[in-house]
């Protein structure tokens, strides 16, 4: 998406909440001059042409974010600003972990100091033992690690707060245990919080992004979709596959994903487990049995193990921030643009740098694997993201989410108070495509 592209969107999104918006209202709700904003939507041939960077992106949005809540009437309440402020403190201390490669710790920062809690980090904390002990609960919030690993736990198990119930977030929690990286709802839960809280993901991938805009728009679409989808299909690779990747995309990005998407098998891992037939990823033994690693496919598949067909010891895993934000959610984008094109259509994968994460003509596809309807529905109610640019917007949810949770089409769709959107599970979107290529 161009800066033009993002910055047409916010204004659809403003249209959307209060009615018709003009350029001038847009840079007035941004905090920036009419005349800053006007240079930031020219083309970036153009000499007047300005680059909007991370930060103050994060500000624009957090900003709008804002705006959208006054105006549907959707201020936060006590409770919303304790889990509000829970989850940003967990992704900031993500950030220091996953991002910038820092222990956590328990300590208060000082001047000079690179590590230790923040006075905003201890505000949260307060805030959050304070309400444990208002309800009767114990305060698992007083000391850093504990309350990190209470958030590996569901919601409901600790914080058993009107707020959690509300948002459907009893079953849901804030940071997934296998690779301690924070949960969709809790990237959700922070996003506007703060100008800088959510921005992990965007960090995480920050090197590669750069580096594929200093291609044409159509060659970085082009080698977005060959790494994405090479990660997304390869949790775990091998020299030779390696090699034939450097084939297709040029060689800084090849060496890119070796390096930053990359990194050897612990030893633990180098075991005579099979890898799975299904994702690529090696399975674990638990219990009588073994199970794949990655945790879609496991969920929607029975365990299915495949011929040996590489060596643990010539191998290299993702890392754990690329499994949890590429290849999770990945793996049923994979699934079902593989079962649309088997059925006859054309569908894109991650058209225009993900855009979306499928494209078939006109249509927009989004996978999002929430575990609460309510955030998931929060989340769209607030963007459309690249949703907007298609004449049909889909939502799915993998089926084995939407058969755990009670009535979860019929609540996201209550909550995201979107007309436009269709939110259907993997499998009602896919019988809806191929009908609908049938009837073409």
């Amino acid at each position: 998406m161009t800066q033009k592209e993002w910055l047409s969107a916010l204004k659809a999104e403003l249209t959307s909440a209060r009615g018709s918006t003009t350029w001038d209202e847009l840079a007035s709700i941004a905090g920036v001059a009419p005349r800053a904003l006007k240079t930031y939507r020219m083309p970036e041939t153009s000499k007047d042409y300005r680059q909007l960077d991370e930060e103050k992106k994060l500000e624009i949005r957090a900003r709008v974010n804002e705006f959208i809540s006054h105006a549907r009437g959707n201020e936060a309440s006590p409770e919303r600003a304790l889990l509000q402020a829970l989850a940003a403190l967990v992704v900031r201390q993500a950030r220091i972990s996953l991002i910038e490669g820092r222990m956590v710790a328990g300590v208060s920062r000082r001047s000079g100091m690179l590590f230790g809690l923040t006075p905003e980090d201890r505000r949260a904390m307060a805030l959050v033992s304070r309400v444990l002990l208002k309800n009767g609960l114990p305060d698992s919030a007083s000391e850093i690690h504990q309350l990190l690993y209470q958030c590996t736990l569901p919601l409901g198990q600790w914080l058993d707060v009107e707020e959690v119930r509300r948002l459907g977030l009893t079953d849901s929690s804030l940071i997934y245990p296998e690779s301690a990286v924070p949960t969709e709802e809790c990237i959700e839960l922070a996003n506007g919080f703060s100008s800088l809280t959510a921005s992990i993901e965007e960090r995480l991938f920050e090197r590669f992004v750069e580096a594929i805009n200093t291609f044409t728009k159509t060659s970085a679409a082009i080698y977005y979709t060959e790494v994405r989808e090479f990660v997304v299909r390869n949790p775990i690779c091998d020299a030779a596959q390696l090699n034939d990747l450097a084939k297709r995309i040029p060689a800084k990005l090849w060496m890119m994903v070796q390096h930053d998407f990359y990194e050897p098998l612990p030893e633990t891992w180098k075991t005579k487990s099979p890898f799975c037939a299904i994702c690529n990823n090696l399975m674990v033994s638990e219990g009588s049995g073994v199970i794949c690693r990655t945790k879609a496919c496991a969920n929607g598949h029975p365990p299915s193990p495949a011929a040996q067909s590489k060596k643990p010891d010539d191998c290299l895993r993702v890392k754990r921030g690329i499994m949890q934000y590429w290849v999770e959610p990945g793996f049923d984008e994979i699934q079902l643009f593989d079962r649309l094109k088997s059925a006859g259509l054309a569908p894109i994968l991650y058209p225009d740098c993900d855009r979306v994460d499928i494209s078939v003509g006109s249509i927009g596809i989004d996978l999002k694997a929430y575990r609460s309807p309510e955030t998931l529905g929060m989340h769209f109610e607030r963007s459309l993201g690249g949703l907007a640019y298609f004449d049909t917007k889909m939502v799915v949810i993998p089926d084995w989410i939407v058969n755990m949770v009670p009535s979860y089409i019929e609540r996201v769709t209550a909550c995201a108070y979107r007309s436009n959107i269709r939110f259907l599970s993997v499998s009602s979107a896919f019988a809806r495509l191929v009908e609908g290529l049938a009837n073409a």
